[in-house]
């Protein structure tokens, strides 16, 4: 299973931690120190004699031990529930050239929001890995990514459990539910829309989660590979609806103050319209 195929955003806008610093793109920070992702409501820490950096056109937040150059740990976060990120987990992940962490003995349910599992690293005897990963109540988890050579096992294990534990899902404050004929229809639904002409894809996804919370994402190029890439971004907020299913409204309010409204019409019981242009829909579960 290759791990571009359900990398999704950490965001950086401002989180309700008054205590946390706004992520960046490019900047190094130095533990120890706290850091907010805002549209998952989320923080965690980078512990002290360690250091982390969110690389330019990067999708995955990197730390490195400043004792131990062979210790770093890799944060991904990802919409995701528990069933499905325990199956994720028990097969292999490709970080791609080569780069493939292979799964020994089962993975461990420690709660009902925080699992973990053991990797060796394919073709190398001498690193292990271990993934722990946090499952927020909005729909989504951060996993954190522990890599070390077998010399600095124990001290890895240590603090790749220090950093999950630090990982913290702030309670979200829902919207008030538009309690109107497109509602049922859009909440906790994936929207997906596709464009494709003479070598140009074009790919749009919106997750309008049940709490009224969102998150949008826009592909565009000669390949296109899902919603990922988006990792400082700040497309992601609140919706809700208004209108009839004759003509009604889909209202965004993303968390930096933009809106954006689309007309929703349809055709029968399956095809979408979202300003005239046909979207796919999927169920999922956000709540």
């Amino acid at each position: 299973m290759s791990l571009s195929k359900y990398l999704l955003t950490i965001l950086c806008s401002v989180c309700g931690s008054l205590s946390a610093q706004t992520l960046q793109v490019g900047k190094l920070y130095s533990g120890p120190i706290e850091l907010s992702v805002a549209d998952i409501n989320a923080t965690f820490s980078i512990p002290e004699q360690w250091q982390g950096i969110l690389p330019q056109n990067s999708e995955v937040f990197v730390m490195q031990s400043t004792v131990s150059a062979s210790q770093n740990v890799l944060l991904i976060a990802q919409q995701i529930d528990l069933n499905n990120l325990k199956q994720q987990m028990s097969e292999s992940i490709d970080f791609g050239d080569g780069f493939v962490l292979v799964p020994k003995g089962q993975v461990t349910v420690i709660d009902k929001t925080q699992i973990e599992a053991s990797y060796s690293v394919a073709q190398s005897n001498d690193k292990f890995a271990l993934v722990i990963s946090v499952v927020g109540d909005v729909g989504w988890a951060i996993s954190a990514v522990g890599i070390a050579t077998n010399q600095d096992k124990s001290a890895l294990e240590q603090t790749t459990r220090q950093i999950a534990s630090s990982i913290v899902f702030e309670n979200v404050q829902a919207a008030p539910l538009q309690h109107n004929a497109w509602y049922p229809h859009l909440s906790n639904r994936k929207l997906t829309y596709f464009y494709t002409s003479s070598g140009y894809t074009e790919e749009q996804y919106i997750w309008l989660c049940g709490n009224n919370t969102f998150y949008k994402s826009f592909n565009s190029g000669g390949f296109g590979g899902g919603a990922s890439g988006a990792f400082a971004s700040k497309d992601g907020g609140q919706w809700r609806t208004s209108g009839n299913l004759n003509s009604g409204t889909l209202e965004l309010y993303f968390n930096d103050g933009r809106i954006s409204q689309y007309t929703l019409t349809h055709e029968g019981d399956t095809k979408l319209f979202l300003d005239g242009k046909r979207w796919f829909r999927e169920a999922i579960n956000c709540q």
